[in-house]
């Protein structure tokens, strides 16, 4: 912008100074050294627009118009007054009418008079047009970029509102569907347990019923997240974020998995920051799912570690999380139908991993198995919960 200032300037000078030779063979050293100085006034316009204009004036007497003229220019463009553009445009008109004066001992016609008076005219309101008409341009452009700024908040706005809606709708389906069934299922469980003599039974009874009861506990949390209408983004690992499952809650959740589940938490006695602690919550829940669902039978491996410090994350640590589990042997029994599978079970586990700047891995192995590995950094400034 400087730059381009200083470009204009420079031009504005140059051609002020154009017009001195045309006049050279009838100029003295005074009358140089004033319209040098004229032409150098035209730098100080745009700060003082109207005293530069008065100071240029001199130079239009006798008969070195282009100085005033731009001096003129630059009075309509950056003065919002009317009166002082028009007082400024008649000033220059008149200073242009005396170099058309006759002389005492010529004869001045009205053909002369009227050429004088419309030269006149155009000298003074060419540059009041065109300084006035840039102005309006300028005002203008402005206008359209708050009109299209204001535009995209609206359409912002009218985003969030049917983000909003969305979001309230998918919470009520959630709570009238999803909360019906659970609940359903854990009086089913309950009513079993109760009603069941066989222990391994009342067992499976009482960790289906557990199962539902954290369901339900978590289904609430994310209806209320949901219905808080909190925009989805990426989320610092010192952030505060909504109550969840952590560390802790994991050997309860492998429990629940079943005797084949082997659980190795080497970094679980350390306080990982909250998301961090959920994130690898939501990839172990996960990760152990899929080994049920398409290996029956596997043995599993759920290990957690600290991986250091990485040089993005001085001192803060990361924790890896792998889940590995061989290849299935067991087989459905008859009539049992597959469990249901979204497919975008690991496309979620990598964006949950890169939203704290980390990264996820998954695939086969070579024994037939298959392996999740997760590395969630964690921030110096956020070591608690």
């Amino acid at each position: 912008m400087r730059r381009a200032r200083g470009a204009v300037d420079a031009a504005a000078v140059t051609l002020a100074a154009v017009e001195i030779p045309t006049v050279w063979s009838l100029i003295g050293p005074v009358e140089l050294v004033l319209y040098a100085g004229t032409a150098l006034l035209l730098l100080a316009r745009r700060h003082l627009p109207v005293p530069v204009l008065v100071l240029t004036l001199p130079a239009a007497v006798t008969g070195l118009l282009l100085a005033p003229m731009i001096a003129m220019c630059q009075v309509a463009y950056g003065t919002d007054r009317r009166a002082v553009t028009g007082v400024c445009s008649g000033l220059l008109f008149a200073v242009a009418l005396v170099p058309w004066r006759p002389a005492e001992a010529e004869v001045w016609s009205y053909e002369d008079g009227l050429l004088g008076v419309i030269s006149s005219a155009l000298l003074a309101l060419g540059p009041t047009a065109v300084g006035a008409l840039s102005r309006t341009r300028k005002e203008l452009t402005s206008r359209i970029e708050e009109l299209t700024h204001s535009r995209e908040r609206e359409r912002e706005l009218l985003a969030r509102s049917a983000v909003a809606e969305e979001r309230a709708r998918l919470a009520r389906e959630m709570h009238d569907v999803v909360a019906h069934n659970v609940s359903l299922i854990a009086v089913q469980a309950g009513a079993l347990r109760s009603t069941t003599g066989e222990d391994a039974a009342r067992q499976t009874a009482a960790t289906i019923g557990e199962l539902s009861r954290g369901t339900l506990h978590e289904l609430r949390t994310l209806v209320g997240v949901l219905r808080s209408g909190s925009a989805p983004g990426p989320v610092a690992a010192g952030e505060p974020a909504p109550e969840g499952p952590g560390l802790a809650e994991l050997p309860g959740l492998l429990r629940a998995g079943g005797d084949h589940v082997r659980y190795e938490g080497a970094a679980a006695g350390r306080r990982w920051p909250a998301p961090v602690e959920r994130a690898a919550y939501r990839i172990v829940q996960e990760a152990v799912t899929n080994a049920r669902k398409h290996a029956a039978g596997a043995g599993v491996t759920v290990a957690l570690r600290d991986g250091g410090a990485p040089p993005a994350v001085p001192a803060g640590g990361t924790l890896v999380v792998e889940v590995r589990n061989g290849p299935g042997g067991a087989v459905a029994p008859d009539g049992e139908r597959p469990l249901p599978s979204s497919g975008f079970g690991l496309v979620g586990l990598r964006e949950r991993a890169e939203q704290l700047g980390g990264r996820l891995e998954a695939g086969p192995t070579d024994d037939g198995g298959f392996v999740v590995r997760a590395a969630l950094p964690a921030r110096t400034t956020a070591q608690g919960r």
